[in-house]
């Protein structure tokens, strides 16, 4: 759990530096992706050192560990993101099709610039992402918001049954 945390406010900061060399007036937008990006979402706030806009959006692949059915945007944003520095934050990302979907519907509202966080990258992943906290291999792992059929989001560290 002290690893995840403080590799998460390690990022934080990173994020925070990276947003300050852009020059943007506007504050930056925190984009958590429900459910699954919660803990990480809120972990990243939590550190992250200045003023911040938030919202969520809520992208459904899963059911159970069949990702076949596509995917669907079940909650999208409230927030106005015109030209703003916007960071999505995920709990993971494998393939890449529900973040390719997220992004699609981000990029209509035209913001400055979107980054990616995620808790784990898969090291098999090319998906591109802008900061990570572990990579992992193949294995499928549930905790810190990575669930189990909907199970285990709020268990404070990572594991593999």
């Amino acid at each position: 759990e002290n690893e995840i945390k403080n590799r998460l406010k390690t990022i934080s900061y990173k994020i925070y530096e990276d947003y300050k060399s852009t020059n943007n007036s506007l504050y930056p937008v925190f984009i958590g992706v429900l459910n699954g990006g919660f803990k990480t979402f809120n972990t990243i706030i939590d550190y992250y050192p200045n003023k911040m806009e938030m919202d969520f959006i809520r992208a459904k692949s899963y059911s159970g560990k069949d990702n076949s059915g596509g995917v669907n945007i079940t909650k999208n944003i409230e927030l106005d993101i015109k030209d703003k520095y916007v960071v999505v934050v995920e709990d993971m990302i494998d393939s890449g099709n529900t973040m390719n979907k997220i992004l699609d519907e981000l990029w209509k509202k035209n913001p400055a610039d979107i980054k990616i966080v995620t808790l784990v990258h898969r090291s098999s992943s090319t998906y591109p992402v802008d900061y990570y906290g572990f990579e992992i291999g193949d294995e499928w792992v549930y905790g810190y918001g990575l669930d189990d059929n909907e199970l285990d989001r709020s268990v404070p560290y990572i594991f593999t049954k």
